[in-house]
């Protein structure tokens, strides 16, 4: 019995699901409520980090470093220095307290709603709804309290992506806009491989929104003025060193890689395009729709940033229950059972460690986006094998008939009784 099916056995009755959702939610639900309640510092601190930034440059003073800030608690600022500007006008007009609570109202909260729909509500056709709970179970709590661009823009990109799949150019303008202030959001070009269209305008839509993107890097890095070494700076120590996230970058930092080291750059490349190449081989191999392509591609690109953060998770859940809807297509039954249980033993012990609360701190997010990322590696090459073996078939067959038909060994015509009999006088005689 592979772990579906147990878990389908489990949760026949309704008090089976109303026990199993609440186990799911218990760790990112518990968390959440224990940064609201003891009023944690971190609670919405990107945004009071930008608030703050702004704030030094109405005053003309650099957004970089401490700075004084009462009323509010912000992160470090890693953002370009455009992008505190942007807000002077804001703070301005309503302070810096309604500043906050505009966005976290007006944008946060919503782009919040929108993500948690599309993870646990927006149906995966043909999906089990045990896998998606479980997956959303890794989910980390600053996600929701964070207050971060991030969860905004992967809303807006996904929203692009999702209602208007023939307009492409809403799609790429949305993610240069997203690269202005994050520019990982660049990644989310790689979206037309995942399509089923002809390799070549496959490349060519990759290459021209890439090369579109770079520019906008350039702009940003040329713009930036006389901040642009501190802005350098301050990327490199909070968002490379001091907080490498949940994704690659953490697996190298518990590795004491440094992030800009040279095997370093080539091993992240290589993980980058493993990750890529895996998710583009699993679309083909699996037969995915337009849509499902959509989905997978939505979070194979948050799984292949270096830098994971918390607030790109929430796109991880509907790829996860697509991915394990699609592993019978990939491979077979000792195929589905392994990857089943991979993914249901992992995530079940991260909810058993939360609810006990035993091995702390167990890395349960970290944990949990590293089978994520081992999943999509595993079936990725699963597909690729099954995309080989069936290129290599009709070739194999034309060959292996050639050869039958050029060989040593010809098929000799039937003969009759008699001539056969006369034939063997012949060569008797």
């Amino acid at each position: 019995m592979d772990a579906l099916a147990f878990l389908r056995e489990r949760t026949k009755t309704r008090r089976g699901r109303v026990l199993f959702c609440g186990l799911c939610l218990m760790p990112p639900v518990g968390g959440l409520i224990g940064h609201l309640v003891g009023r944690h510092a971190w609670t919405f601190m990107d945004i009071d980090a930008v608030l703050c930034a702004a704030r030094a440059e109405a005053r003309g003073l650099s957004p970089y470093g401490g700075l004084p800030c009462p009323g509010l608690a912000p992160a470090a600022y890693v953002y370009a220095p455009q992008v505190a500007g942007g807000f002077v006008p804001l703070i301005r007009t309503l302070g810096t307290a309604g500043a906050h609570w505009a966005y976290i109202l007006g944008l946060f909260f919503p782009a919040l709603a929108l993500l948690l729909w599309y993870a646990l509500v927006r149906p995966v056709a043909g999906a089990d709804w045990r896998v998606r709970w479980l997956a959303a179970s890794g989910l980390a709590p600053m996600a929701f309290c964070s207050g971060n661009f991030g969860v905004v823009m992967h809303a807006l990109v996904i929203s692009s992506l999702l209602i208007g799949p023939r307009k492409r150019w809403m799609f790429v303008a949305t993610v240069l806009a997203c690269a202005v202030i994050k520019p990982t959001f660049l990644l989310y070009l790689l979206v037309p491989l995942f399509e089923a269209r002809p390799w070549r305008q496959r490349l060519t839509r990759v290459a021209v929104s890439g090369a579109a993107g770079l520019g906008v890097l350039a702009v940003t890095a040329l713009t930036a003025g006389p901040l642009a070494g501190r802005w350098r700076d301050a990327l490199d120590s909070v968002a490379l060193r001091g907080q490498p996230g949940l994704g690659w970058f953490a697996f190298t930092a518990r590795l004491h890689m440094a992030p800009d080291a040279p095997a370093t750059l080539v091993l992240t490349v290589a993980f980058m395009a493993a990750m890529a190449g895996c998710g583009v081989a699993v679309a083909e191999a699996a037969g995915l729709d337009g849509d499902e392509r959509l989905v997978l591609a939505a979070g194979v690109v948050p799984l292949l940033t270096p830098r994971l953060m918390d607030y790109d998770m929430l796109a991880l859940v509907p790829m996860m229950t697509l991915l394990l809807r699609a592993a019978p297509m990939l491979g077979g039954r000792i195929f589905r059972y392994n990857m089943s249980w991979l993914f249901v033993g992992v995530l079940g012990f991260g909810i058993v460690t939360n609810v006990l609360h035993i091995l702390r701190p167990w890395p349960r997010s970290h944990v949990a986006t590293a089978v994520f990322c081992l999943i999509v590696l595993i079936g990725g090459a699963r597909a690729a094998v099954n995309i080989r073996e069936k290129g290599r078939g009709p070739r194999e067959r034309k060959k292996r008939e050639k050869a039958t038909l050029d060989g040593p060994l010809h098929v000799r015509q039937a003969m009759g009784g008699e001539d056969a009999r006369r034939d063997a006088a012949g060569k008797v005689g």
